[in-house]
């Protein structure tokens, strides 16, 4: 496995503990599109909804074991796919603006284990390794404050 060159990210205003929390992030990336396409086509096996009455009205709702909540597993199924769409629509978005044209290069690198290096042997973008290198560091500021909710 390749070895992946650090990173400094202290003049953007991000710590290494952070860094690392959003490559994580980032490397979920392909799991997270693949299971939202799983929810997509899943066929939940539900039991009958049990019809409850309340304060004169009738209800009906699936009911979990051992009471508590009413829970609806569609809804909550849709819910989950939800933010998993939403979260790679998110690294999409910071690929898109931190890379312009080269967001595919600027995915791969992110997304995929291997190292920058391998990334810039096999796509073999039209810029240098610095400004490559440049690009990575304005996606992750762009994900965090897209994840903390300050991109406007």
């Amino acid at each position: 496995m390749a070895s992946t060159r650090p990173i400094r990210l202290d003049a953007w205003g991000i710590s290494w503990e952070e860094y690392k929390e959003l490559c994580y992030f980032c490397l979920q990336y392909e799991a997270k599109k693949r299971d939202a396409d799983a929810l997509l086509t899943l066929r939940l096996s539900t039991p009958t909804p049990e019809t409850y009455r309340k304060a004169g009205k009738e209800y009906g709702a699936f009911m979990p074991r051992g009471g508590g909540k009413i829970t609806d597993p569609v809804a909550a199924t849709a819910a989950r796919r939800d933010r998993l769409l939403r979260d790679v629509r998110m690294i999409e978005q910071a690929a898109q603006v931190a890379a312009g044209d080269l967001a595919g290069v600027m995915l791969h690198a992110v997304t995929r284990r291997g190292g920058v290096q391998a990334v810039l042997a096999r796509e073999r973008p039209p810029i240098g390794e610095r400004q490559f290198y440049a690009m990575r560091r304005k996606f992750f500021w762009v994900l965090r404050e897209m994840r903390n909710g300050e991109w406007e």
